[in-house]
């Protein structure tokens, strides 16, 4: 499949790299913020170029490998928050107790 071909070969082009991911929680009178950041070393990637090219999810095509992630994330958190150069996102999924 091209996805994993593609997916080895920058992988072996990879020489050095790091992701940082911190959590925190914020309690609330009805339910609480859980805050999540990533950040990778990497040099990002275009946000604005990559929203405008999200493929549109379909239960159905079980032959869609990438692009979900992001769909998904946008679906269950309150704010998704990307830096201008697409290498630090900042999610927030908020609950309530009722």
């Amino acid at each position: 499949m091209q996805f994993y071909a593609d997916k080895e070969s920058r992988l072996n082009e990879l020489d050095y790299g790091n992701i940082h991911i911190s959590v925190s929680n914020k309690p609330t009178d009805t339910g609480g913020n859980l805050t999540i950041v990533f950040e990778d070393s990497g040099k990002g990637f275009d946000v604005q170029k990559r929203t405008q090219q999200m493929p549109q999810i379909d239960e159905n095509n079980p032959l869609i490998f990438s692009g979900r992630g992001i769909s998904l994330i946008e679906n269950y958190c309150s704010t998704v928050t990307y830096n201008e150069s697409g290498n630090r996102v900042e999610c927030v999924y908020s609950w309530s107790n009722d």
